[in-house]
């Protein structure tokens, strides 16, 4: 790969991540909560999640789906009651985003508890899948070692991943004020929540063709 595919590959992998998505509303959810470290536990599993799709895709998973509706219907259909249940949780907490009944301290949820969650909801989506499977061999050259480019490409893609989502993180940080208002503060917890449930229905309308 010459550093213009890099680059190339580098925009459109961008592109696709700065869509807002159920990864940058658990990013600013997590921001909210806890602050920006919660929102790094949070990507660093999303991005772990990423990887193992973008393996799987190399692996040929993604032809796989393709050929099998019936796989894709029940992998789509799991991350999609994944989406409903975050979204429920967050429509029925007790516990508001910000202000005066923010999480405690004590009560901050673990790192392995961010991680689990984001994780989860990177691998219960079987959409990156298809969107590897279709940009990867856009991009290698069957004469190099594919290892080393499928090492570079999903590299680039969790990197930016991970700034991406912190830059979401740290945005969101910028209404804390507002967001102190309770009013404010529960309104926007079920706007999250509200999007969690919306991305499980759009989920389940995706189609292969």
């Amino acid at each position: 790969m010459d550093i213009r595919q890099i680059l190339t590959f580098s925009l459109i992998a961008w592109l696709s991540i700065a869509s807002p998505g159920p990864a940058v509303v658990l990013a600013i959810k997590n921001s909210l909560r806890q602050g920006p470290g919660a929102v790094l536990y949070g990507a660093l599993g999303n991005i772990c999640g990423l990887f193992f799709l973008s393996l799987a895709a190399m692996l040929g998973v993604g032809l796989l789906l393709k050929t099998n509706p019936w796989v894709f219907t029940a992998l789509k259909t799991l991350g999609a009651l994944y989406l409903f249940y975050l979204g429920v949780q967050q429509l029925i907490a007790k516990k508001k985003l910000f202000g005066a009944q923010t999480e405690s301290p004590a009560a901050a949820r673990s790192f392995g508890a961010l991680f689990k969650e984001s994780f989860l909801l990177s691998i219960s989506n079987p959409k990156p899948i298809l969107f590897f499977t279709a940009l990867f061999p856009q991009f290698i050259k069957p004469t190099s070692s594919l290892s080393m480019q499928f090492v570079v490409l999903t590299g680039i893609f969790m990197l930016l991943s991970l700034l991406t989502l912190q830059g979401y993180g740290l945005a969101s940080r910028k209404m804390v004020r507002l967001l102190s208002q309770p009013r404010i503060a529960t309104l926007a917890s079920w706007v999250i929540g509200l999007c969690f449930i919306g991305f499980g229905v759009l989920l389940l309308t995706y189609s292969l063709s």
